[in-house]
């Protein structure tokens, strides 16, 4: 079969357990990108936690793409362009950040180059921010979140 796309899982696919691409990887990926194959990451991390990776397979010179927040955004890295967008209805927001607090577990969303937060003392919003390299910003969710957010994200246990 003559694959001329490669999607990419990043985390235990691309990357190892440390979060890096290994030598051998990223060997392979630009070989392929020389023959004309586009790579494309694929997560649901948000488009600024992607981003290093896609630099470091220069994604930008091989017109390769980003799919971030599980599909909800899309970006031609070599253009910039977005060639989707899909974000929540902004009338779902308080639904959502409702249903958090009612089961009382923490929640964050993105905006812009940080992470909007209930707890910022959060272990799992900490994580968040590290994978990703953004900061925390802690606020009233149901007075700060009036606009359009590409996910939610409830932190707690897996257990619970």
């Amino acid at each position: 079969m003559d694959y001329q796309m490669i999607v990419l899982d990043l985390d235990g696919t691309l990357t190892n357990r440390d979060k890096i691409i290994t030598p051998r990887t990223k060997e392979v990926l630009m070989k392929a990108q020389e023959q004309g194959k586009i790579v494309v990451l694929a997560s649901g991390r948000p488009t600024y936690g992607i981003m290093p990776l896609a630099k470091e397979l220069e994604l930008e010179k091989y017109g390769g793409y980003i799919l971030s927040f599980n599909g909800g955004i899309i970006i031609n890295c070599k253009t910039e362009e977005v060639v989707f967008e899909r974000q929540l209805p902004i009338e779902s927001n308080a639904g959502i950040i409702h249903l958090a607090e009612h089961h009382r577990v923490n929640i964050l969303t993105y905006e812009k180059d940080w992470i909007v937060v209930t707890d910022e003392e959060d272990e799992y919003a900490k994580k968040e921010s590290a994978i990703n390299h953004l900061p925390l910003r802690q606020v009233d969710m149901m007075e700060y979140v009036k606009f359009q957010v590409p996910k939610f994200l409830m932190l707690d246990d897996g257990d619970y």
